[in-house]
């Protein structure tokens, strides 16, 4: 299943900055509590929430080769699960 990034955009004002991936609004690592709101809302939960989640986890490794990948996990792909449970 392919996720289009352009059907689940971000609030404008809580979007990444990259290659800092910081919410531009609230000056948060993102994705910040309100982007994830936004994103679960958006794609329903479940798996098309992570896939979305893994492809901007991918993009991140790629900007910030120095972060670690535990670290990285967490923010971007651990949450996930506690967002399908919710529903």
């Amino acid at each position: 299943m392919r996720v289009s990034r352009a059907q689940h955009e971000v609030a404008a004002e809580h979007l990444p900055a990259r290659p800092s991936w910081i919410a531009v609004a609230c000056s948060q690592p993102w994705p910040c509590d309100p982007a994830r709101r936004h994103l679960a809302t958006g794609t329903g939960g479940g798996t098309a929430l992570a896939v979305l989640m893994a492809t901007y986890f991918e993009d991140f490794c790629r900007d910030r080769r120095d972060a670690p990948l535990h670290v990285a996990f967490e923010r971007f792909l651990a949450w996930t699960r506690s967002a399908h449970r919710s529903e």
